[in-house]
């Protein structure tokens, strides 16, 4: 049996032991004697039992088939015919009764004022409260729906937004090995046993909802010596991760869109400090930090790597609300300042 079936029978289970049932349509006359008592128990009875038929009518079917959709006239007329039909039927039950087990002339105190309200109060109030629960069951099922169905839509959108990210880090550090296989095959191998490490973490680690920071910051590290094959500048890229609880968990690949971005427009790498990356994380919070120099007569489209459109979509269905992304360039920087609050475990 599902969870939300369990839930909704005790529900119903609670609600019919509460004292709000008891009172409107369940409570039974507890002291008197004589005739008139042992009618007044059975008409009590009976109007008690056709409460719970009523219920279980609005409940499943008048409910769920005007009300709901809604045909509030079709609604309206099958509520007042079952009402009604209720009523009558309380009374039958009590007219049949009498008429057997005792004397007709009592008949009349039967169809009085008094029963005739107490049975129209009690179907009204079992029609009534079966509306409530089930528009509130039905509220609360819709809402947990539309929960279920936005958390498939964001895995599956963060799933094609991997896809994206993963095939172009993977084709520009290919081009990359494959140049200094031509110089030298030796290095080109530890590169290459690098490029074998990095791509295990994008199967079986960045498919994972979390990781722990560490495992982010060594794939960025990884990341930048592959990118380093190509220039013979020690200092063509500064990193400073000492601020860092590594021990956080974070999405992976928050940051490697940026930072592949950095290496594309920084074409040149004589210059020392073209891309400064930092990355501090304490408390719950990440902030992130990425500068590149540019071709000010270069425009920047963020095309050829993850867009930064895309990269905005990402944060927003990962930390909506709970991360500030701010992109500046000035005359010959491209910058990059990403703050995170992590989400409470």
């Amino acid at each position: 049996m599902k969870k939300s079936t369990v839930l909704i029978v005790l529900m119903h289970l609670v609600y019919w032991f509460s004292p709000l049932a008891r009172f409107y349509f369940l409570s039974l006359p507890t002291s008197g004697a004589g005739i008139d008592f042992e009618i007044s128990y059975f008409t009590y009875t009976s109007a008690s039992l056709l409460s719970v038929v009523v219920f279980y009518l609005f409940y499943f079917f008048l409910f769920p088939r005007f009300l709901y959709k809604p045909q509030l006239i079709k609604f309206t007329a099958w509520s007042l015919v079952t009402m009604a039909a209720a009523v009558v039927l309380g009374l039958a039950f009590a007219l049949v009764y009498v008429r057997y087990y005792y004397n007709p002339g009592v008949v009349r105190s039967i169809i009085g004022v008094g029963n005739m309200s107490m049975l129209l109060v009690r179907v009204v109030s079992a029609a009534t409260a079966a509306c409530v629960m089930k528009g509130f069951i039905t509220w609360f099922t819709e809402i947990r729906y539309k929960e279920q169905l936005e958390k498939q839509n964001v895995a599956t959108n963060l799933e094609l937004l991997k896809a994206k990210i993963n095939p172009h880090f993977l084709f520009n550090t290919l081009n990359n090995i494959d140049v200094l296989i031509e110089k030298d095959a030796a290095t080109a191998s530890v590169y290459l046993k690098k490029l074998s490490d990095i791509l295990r973490f994008t199967l079986y680690e960045s498919p994972s909802d979390t990781i722990p920071l560490k495992r982010e910051l060594d794939y960025i590290l990884q990341y930048i010596d592959l990118q380093k094959i190509r220039t013979s500048n020690p200092h063509f890229v500064t990193v400073d991760f000492g601020n860092a609880n590594q021990d956080m968990e974070i999405a992976p690949m928050l940051f490697m869109p940026f930072i592949e971005n950095a290496f594309k427009y920084s074409t040149n790498k004589k210059i020392d400090n073209a891309i400064v990356i930092s990355i501090a994380a304490k408390a719950n919070t990440v902030v992130f930090n990425c500068s590149n120099v540019y071709d000010a007569n270069e425009q920047i489209t963020g095309e050829g790597g993850l867009g930064m459109t895309i990269m905005t979509e990402r944060l927003q269905l990962l930390y909506p609300g709970n991360h500030q992304l701010e992109i500046n360039k000035t005359a010959d920087r491209f910058i990059v300042n990403l703050t995170i609050t992590l989400h409470d475990n």
